[in-house]
């Protein structure tokens, strides 16, 4: 069930996960782009293909090949998407440990000027922290 509290956590344990990410390989190009809508959907693109998933167990997941005309479509609305959204410079994050603690991550959403809510406690970061490094694969079904 979506609640606005479960978007906030997720939406910030997306943000940890593409830092950790991005620091651990650095081949590994990121962006990330922050809009006030909320898709029901979610896109993962990469110049072969892009992957549909949907928060859904009995959801069927899509791989679209580029070449197919569904690519290019789904390409134009992401561009489209990422052009009216803010875009987070993930450059003046701080580093992150291993295993990031609960200061760290602190640090880290201060450093992006997406300072944490203040009712959040340490459990609440680290929960974060644990959907943001070892949340459940969604592409294994």
């Amino acid at each position: 069930m979506w609640t606005t509290d479960r978007v906030r956590r997720e939406s910030y344990a997306t943000v940890l996960a593409a830092c950790w990410y991005q620091r651990q390989l650095t081949t590994l190009e990121i962006s990330v782009h922050l809009s006030a809508a909320v898709p029901t959907l979610r896109f993962d693109l990469s110049e072969t293909c892009l992957v549909i998933t949907q928060d859904d167990q009995s959801r069927v997941n899509l791989l679209v090949e580029r070449g197919q005309p569904l690519y290019d479509y789904y390409v134009t609305e992401l561009h489209q998407s990422r052009e009216q959204a803010t875009v987070l410079d993930l450059r003046v994050a701080s580093p992150l440990g291993q295993e990031p603690t609960v200061d760290e991550v602190r640090t880290l959403f201060d450093d992006l000027r997406l300072p944490l809510p203040r009712v959040f406690t340490d459990s609440d970061i680290g929960k974060i922290i644990e959907k943001a490094l070892h949340a459940e694969d969604p592409y294994r079904r």
